[in-house]
């Protein structure tokens, strides 16, 4: 059989013709889509209402704090597809307790905001509620979050030498911050409650004045004569900056035996309250195997 053959300028006009329509369908919906995205810049609809955000960890920070440094309110509306995602982002990061915040818009009106907050290890003592974390990062802790039962590190540092917004690379700091690791991991902040650490001395030029220094509070609750009495041990214990965790081994086995000798002395105490406060001590164990116990009168 013979095939029956189109003629060229026949089949020239059905490409010309199906080429005239298939752009005329695709310039149809460009229009539109062009009319639908400068329709939605201006309509209420597409305004940022709301915010959700999220974190590695249980730490969140304030929604309202949150708008208040992207500059969102409900006074003043900013449209999902017109806001800066970029200088957001920016924003956030120079916060000094925000780090790797990445935002994402989410139709029809939402920003999605994922970030970390920096975890503070410390406060720092010398400088009113300020911290530090793993990464000598350095910033105020409230009212941004809340960090209870932190312990003071001091190191001696002037205003002059605090930038918030790069790390604080000091060596005493450094060794604050592995002491805190280290003793955590030892299990003696399971025993012993510390209030200060102070690394201030730990870099002097004389060797014999190297030093860190805590400042501990013990307590201890027993009955005396059908009464409820808590016991409070204020202590500075005086730790060379190398091998201190085998003289805080040292000084719990110490411990027990001041213990004892502190329970012989409340036979002395005619008035016996609901609370004492016992006479400060300070115990230098700078030098291994050797404890020299004074007692602050």
């Amino acid at each position: 059989m013979k095939q029956k053959k189109i003629k060229l300028s026949k089949a020239v006009f059905l490409i010309i013709l199906s080429t005239i329509i298939f752009s005329s369908i695709n310039i149809y919906f460009y229009i539109n889509y062009r009319k639908f995205q400068k329709k939605r810049l201006f309509d209420p609809k597409y305004d940022i209402m709301s915010i959700l955000h999220s974190t590695k960890d249980d730490l969140r920070l304030d929604t309202p704090y949150l708008a208040e440094v992207l500059t969102l309110s409900s006074n003043n509306p900013k449209n999902l597809f017109l806001y800066p995602v970029e200088v957001a982002q920016n924003l956030l990061n120079e916060e000094p307790i925000i780090k790797n915040a990445k935002i994402k818009k989410i139709k029809n009106n939402t920003l999605k905001i994922d970030y970390e907050i920096k975890n503070p290890i410390a406060f720092l003592y010398d400088f009113e509620n300020i911290a530090f974390d793993e990464d000598y990062n350095i910033f105020f802790v409230s009212p941004y979050i809340e960090a209870n039962n932190l312990i003071d590190v001091y190191i001696n540092i002037e205003n002059s030498e605090l930038d918030l917004k790069k790390p604080l690379i000091d060596k005493r700091l450094k060794l604050a911050n592995s002491f805190i690791t280290e003793i955590k991991k030892s299990g003696f902040l399971d025993l012993v409650k510390i209030n200060l650490i102070d690394v201030s001395r730990s870099y002097h030029e004389s060797y014999g004045k190297r030093e860190i220094v805590l400042t501990i509070l013990e307590e201890m609750q027993i009955e005396i004569n059908s009464k409820n009495v808590k016991l409070i041990f204020p202590r500075y214990l005086r730790l060379p900056i190398k091998n201190y965790l085998q003289q805080l081994s040292n000084y719990l086995s110490l411990r027990k035996k001041m213990q004892i000798d502190y329970l012989h002395q409340l036979k002395d105490i005619e008035d016996i309250k609901n609370e004492i406060i016992f006479k400060p001590k300070t115990i230098d164990l700078r030098i291994q195997k050797l404890a020299f116990i004074d007692e602050k009168g």
